[in-house]
């Protein structure tokens, strides 16, 4: 089973470091990121922000392990980790991700 990770960052440099270090230690075969306006409540307003979205490609196995790793080096005091599975897919693209990342198949 498959799942992709979701969390917004302040910045492009930030989102492609946490994207490296995902990637290198096996955590996940691809990450993207992807500028967008974000609309939020926070601390009692209505906030308008440029981030950059992260999409983490991994295994179901290891997102808790991803959500830690972004939560623990993330530059917000909040900041957005979720998951959702991937049911379903390409297998040949879900086979890739199973084979670039840590895991027993």
């Amino acid at each position: 089973m498959f799942s992709l990770v979701m969390s917004a960052f302040p910045d492009e440099g930030s989102a492609l470091e946490a994207a490296r270090e995902l990637v290198s230690t096996g955590l996940a075969a691809c990450a993207q990121a992807f500028p967008c306006s974000s609309v939020y409540s926070w601390e009692g307003k209505v906030e308008e922000a440029r981030e950059v979205l992260l999409h983490v490609k991994t295994r179901t196995s290891l997102v808790a392990e991803v959500v830690e790793k972004i939560a623990a080096s993330h530059p917000y005091d909040l900041p957005q980790v979720v998951s959702v599975r991937m049911d379903d897919g390409h297998l040949p693209y879900l086979e890739w991700i199973a084979a670039s990342t840590r895991g027993d198949g």
